[in-house]
């Protein structure tokens, strides 16, 4: 009986003896296991580049394409290299001959799908770096400032009280041509980076469309502020007339700065928004200006024959500042009106204003094509002036607080007819 061969010495034994260029077991196995690698690897190229020359068929060449699109290209050459490279280690750890025509196939396969690889990635690079640099924040050296100031004009320009900020409202209207103009020069610039970092998710798209919802909300405010305004001011003018003649039949002086003048401010505040809101030529502001002197020219009529009986009524204004530096900004305006009226006699001062009012600006400097940026706060001090032996005149003066120039000045060049100025008797100025 012959004796039985250990499985481990057959097997080496069937090595040995395999004849010249005849595979070995370990290494048909080896080769049948990379061929199929082979045929998974060669579908995966054939699929990455099939799919890749589908999507760019469907873009143009201005289109912005997200470097993550190339990325994802990049990963899947990856995976067809590593199947390469799997090949090669598999069939030089069984030490395959090379000269063995599958043995070769596979080998050149490896060789063939490397350079397809490089060729895959040569054809994109240039796109890819030129996409991967506009989504690159650093290539904007004006984001940060750029959308510091987006973020302030959001705020500024969903601003909705017309009435209680007039100057606001006029500096706004003032701006809004260049605002717009700018605004859309700066979503060119940011609009590549906005779509290839996110499109509508991307934090500075919502930035932007913040100021842009805040710009046609002020364009619609303003729209609907002047429709309202035509059918208003009327209304306050007759209320303003009526109350002028029943003034002047029963003798009230105090109805002229009370009532009267009140229905007055309160037409032309409208007219003085307006103004802002449309070129001076307009006809239906020209119709409301028209009719504010008409009816300012009859309620003067009326209060003249009651002149002597409205400076009797008349009395300074409450002192309703209480900051701590009162005493201290009363001085300085105090200083500063001697300096420009030195033979005046001043009987009293009143901080009238309760608060400072504070308003930040930003206006387009067109020859540096830049955003000028204000910060400012004024606060108003009634002066009362000794101007006959029985006489005072009320005048305003001005402390004005710039936070940017970190500088404080007092506007007293107020004795023009621009600035409300009101008659009353010595005797009462206590």
């Amino acid at each position: 009986m012959r004796s039985a061969i250990p499985v481990a010495l057959a097997v080496a034994l069937t090595a040995s003896f395999a004849r010249a260029g005849e595979l070995s077991y370990p290494q048909k196995q080896a080769v049948d296991r990379q061929e199929r690698n082979q045929k998974e690897g060669a579908k995966k190229l054939k699929d990455m580049q099939d799919s890749y020359a589908k999507e760019m068929g469907q873009l143009t060449p201005e289109m912005l394409i997200p470097p993550s699109f190339f990325k994802g290209y990049t990963n899947k050459g990856d995976e067809v290299l590593a199947k390469a490279d799997a090949i090669q280690a598999d069939l030089a750890k069984n030490n395959c001959p090379a000269d063995d025509p599958r043995v070769k196939a596979l080998n050149d396969w490896t060789e063939t799908a490397r350079a397809e690889v490089a060729k895959f990635r040569e054809s994109y690079a240039a796109k890819q770096a030129e996409m991967e640099k506009l989504a690159d924040p650093k290539n904007y050296p004006d984001l940060d400032a750029d959308f510091k100031q987006i973020d302030t004009l959001a705020t500024a320009y969903k601003f909705k009280g017309f009435l209680s900020r007039p100057e606001l409202v006029e500096e706004l209207a003032k701006e809004f041509p260049q605002v717009v103009t700018w605004s859309q020069e700066r979503f060119k610039v940011y609009r590549p980076l906005i779509v290839l970092t996110g499109g509508k998710e991307s934090p500075l798209y919502r930035r932007y469309d913040a100021m842009s919802k805040g710009i046609k909300s002020f364009q619609e405010e303003a729209t609907k502020f002047f429709g309202d305004a035509e059918s208003e001011v009327p209304g306050f003018l007759a209320k303003a007339e009526e109350m002028a003649a029943k003034a002047a039949a029963e003798k009230k002086p105090a109805f002229f700065s009370g009532g009267v003048r009140q229905q007055l401010d309160q037409a032309e505040l409208r007219i003085k928004v307006c103004r802002a809101l449309v070129p001076a030529d307009d006809a239906r502001l020209k119709t409301m200006e028209a009719a504010w002197a008409s009816s300012k020219s009859k309620i003067d009529a009326s209060a003249a024959g009651l002149k002597d009986l409205l400076i009797a009524e008349a009395r300074p204004p409450a002192e309703k500042y209480k900051g701590g530096d009162k005493e201290d900004l009363r001085a300085k305006v105090v200083e500063a009106w001697k300096a420009k009226y030195p033979n005046d006699e001043i009987l009293m001062t009143r901080c009238h204003m309760e608060n400072f009012d504070r308003r930040q600006t930003a206006t387009w400097d067109s020859g540096t094509r830049s955003w000028e940026f204000s910060d400012r706060s004024v606060l108003a001090i009634t002066v009362i002036v000794k101007t006959s032996d029985t006489v005072a005149t009320t005048y305003p003066a001005f402390v004005n607080v710039d936070h940017i120039a970190n500088t404080t000045t007092y506007g007293v060049n107020t004795k023009g007819n621009e600035f409300v100025q009101r008659e009353m008797l010595i005797a009462n100025v206590k």
